[in-house]
């Protein structure tokens, strides 16, 4: 059975691919690891054929594969995977969503495993405000009781880089309505207040990490947002 992994919820996507590979262990399995971004053909045959050096099974796990850059070289891979009959299991993990023209390019029976980011998630970043505050709370209340709050700290600490990237004139990428919504948010800032809040985000994962606070992160986070 071959696996694709993929979507932006890359949490959860890295702890799936983490379980898949510590049972592959458990079963003494060699794993081979090969970047998808500079992969080639002669690489992918040699470890996908070649025997292990103690006669084990092999797991292949290929990252970004399917993400990178169009080449003769990746479109010679897949027209090789699309007829692979190998007896080695192959992990593809992709740090976005891989559409289904590209899904019909992967080996016969792959499962594929798509992980998206929760809808909560995005509401909660979107209305960060100072005139939302009562129902961002509330929201990241909400998102806690289902999500990761590891998570969670690094979406609101995204968000608040791109609306302080704004507030700089700097440039950011994405669709035009996307930027027009990032920058009507920034908007409710002042550049000092997000300064600040971002500033704080980085003194709570200094204390996590370095255990001087007693708090778990989620605590924090409350205590952050409502100080917007």
């Amino acid at each position: 059975m071959h696996y694709l992994i993929h979507g932006d919820y890359h949490l959860q996507s890295r702890k799936f691919l983490t379980d898949l590979k510590q049972k592959a262990k458990t079963e003494n399995k060699e794993i081979i690891e090969l970047n998808g971004q500079i992969l080639d053909l002669n690489q992918l045959i040699q470890a996908t054929t070649s025997n292990s050096l103690f006669g084990a099974e092999k797991l292949i796990v290929i990252e970004n594969l399917f993400s990178r850059l169009k080449s003769q070289a990746q479109e010679e891979i897949l027209a090789w995977l699309k007829n692979y009959k190998g007896e080695n299991p192959i992990i593809f993990w992709e740090k976005k969503g891989i559409g289904k023209i590209l899904q019909r390019k992967l080996p016969d029976k792959t499962l594929v495993k798509e992980f998206k980011t929760p809808v909560i998630i995005f509401k909660l970043v979107e209305i960060l405000s100072p005139k939302n505050k009562k129902q961002a709370l509330e929201t990241l209340n909400q998102a806690l009781v289902k999500e990761p709050a590891e998570f969670i700290f690094v979406m609101l600490a995204r968000q608040m880089r791109i609306l302080l990237m704004l507030k700089g004139n700097q440039k950011i990428t994405g669709a035009p309505w996307m930027i027009g919504k990032y920058k009507q948010q920034a908007s409710f800032f002042e550049t000092e207040k997000l300064m600040a809040l971002y500033q704080d985000l980085y003194k709570i994962d200094k204390q996590i990490k370095t255990g001087k606070t007693i708090m778990p992160l989620d605590w924090h986070l409350q205590i952050w947002m409502a100080g917007i």
